[in-house]
């Protein structure tokens, strides 16, 4: 079966000349072409290809043609996939997928989606990691202000949740640390490391003190990791969604330890640091 991936402006060239054409809701729209709403969204969005059917049923009735590219469905489904050893490399991927990441359980999409303005060098970076240890090729999309890496493919979203605990849909009270890595202080490094890159920040605070910061709405989640960092040696706090460090000592022993590699914090970090503001 073929499917085809259009670019977020082509994709919504053709959806709004559809939807315009028929004068319907999208619920109306979406019985109309024997598909569901919700999926009609997932390809409106671009969380899931289009069928190449579909694609020439939706022209015809547009009268609009967009490029696209073509996929066959084994690209993004593979049948079989290995069930990738616990490494440092698979520490850091599960630690994206718990900030900025997502699996659906509707289309099988494993992603992690950032900032297209500041975070593209990393969204490289986590290519190159996810490829290399999944297995699997992943595609990296920009729409608006957002730069996605993505797959697809039920297996893999299966093995993550079965065998690390990933969630699969809503996040919110279903996060949780991977119960393999609990006891690995040296993996839950790399973890953190992960999760600070996609949901975390690095700021000013007082004008002087540099803050380390993650943010995430699940605080039982946060509990939880306040408690592997004070098995790091890390004192911090919690208010509301977001876990902070922001002692001097802390701060430095956060970015020589946990090791953050997206470029963005490491450059914030650097400059705070050269204008004297809390880093010994």
């Amino acid at each position: 079966m073929k499917f085809v991936e259009i670019n977020g402006s082509n994709r919504a060239i053709l959806f709004n000349a559809l939807k315009n054409k028929k004068k319907k809701s999208w619920k109306e729209i979406s019985s109309d072409l024997k598909r569901s709403k919700a999926m009609m969204f997932h390809y409106i969005n671009g969380s899931f290809p289009i069928p190449l059917a579909l694609y020439e049923e939706i022209s015809k009735i547009s009268g609009i043609k967009v490029s696209f590219d073509v996929i066959e469905k084994k690209k993004f489904m593979r049948k079989e996939v290995n069930v990738p050893r616990l490494d440092t490399g698979l520490a850091e991927i599960l630690g994206a997928l718990a900030g900025d990441g997502h699996i659906s359980g509707i289309s099988h999409e494993v992603s992690v989606t950032c900032s297209s303005e500041l975070d593209r060098d990393y969204i490289n970076h986590l290519k190159l990691l996810f490829e290399r240890k999944l297995g699997l090729k992943f595609k990296i999309s920009i729409q608006g202000g957002a730069i996605r890496l993505k797959t697809y493919s039920k297996e893999l979203a299966s093995i993550l949740h079965r065998e690390y605990g990933a969630p699969i849909g809503k996040k919110k009270g279903n996060l949780k640390i991977p119960k393999p890595l609990e006891n690995d202080l040296g993996l839950m490094k790399v973890y953190i490391r992960g999760l600070f890159d996609t949901d975390g920040s690095v700021y000013l605070r007082r004008k002087k003190d540099i803050v380390v910061e993650i943010i995430n709405v699940d605080k039982n989640y946060l509990e939880s990791l306040k408690v592997v960092l004070n098995r790091l040696g890390f004192i911090c706090g919690i208010s509301g969604k977001n876990l902070y460090l922001y002692r001097k000592d802390m701060v430095k022993k956060f970015f020589e330890e946990i090791k953050p590699a997206n470029p963005k914090h490491l450059k914030k970090y650097s400059m705070y640091s050269q204008m004297n503001a809390s880093v010994v």
